[in-house]
């Protein structure tokens, strides 16, 4: 059975911080269509 290593490579061990988006009432919706997929891209007022 292997060992594991403790401090390099774990989840924990390169947290960062995640970015906290407001969420808008107000936007737009970008749809691309093919044959066999589906693309949606929802955006606020300023393409964020």
């Amino acid at each position: 059975m292997a060992k594991q290593q403790e401090g390099k490579g774990g989840a924990a061990a390169g947290k960062k911080k995640k970015k906290k988006v407001v969420v808008e009432a107000h936007g737009q919706a970008h749809i691309h269509a093919t044959f066999n997929n589906s693309i949606i891209s929802l955006t606020n007022n300023k393409g964020r």
